[in-house]
């Protein structure tokens, strides 16, 4: 959760940052970097604000959090054939 709410308060850094932004919340904010795990992910929305950063944070937040998830995964499998 942690990694999910860092990266959704930079997204919502960054699109304040635009003329128009499309997330205007923190909790939107949270909701866009949850679908943006599971592979939803628009960069159109963001104009041409710190465009490369927004994909740096796109990688970081994919990678990060799947290997949490599959962390998490293992630690439930070892514990039920424990």
């Amino acid at each position: 959760m942690i990694t999910v709410f860092a990266i959704g308060d930079s997204l919502l850094k960054i699109s304040l940052a635009n003329e128009t932004p499309f997330i205007t919340d923190f909790v939107d904010a949270s909701v866009y970097t949850y679908r943006m795990i599971l592979g939803d992910f628009e960069t159109d929305k963001f104009g041409d604000v710190q465009l490369t950063l927004v994909y740096v944070f796109f990688l970081l937040c994919t990678f990060l959090n799947m290997i949490v998830m599959l962390n998490l995964l293992i630690a439930i499998i070892s514990e039920s054939f424990a």
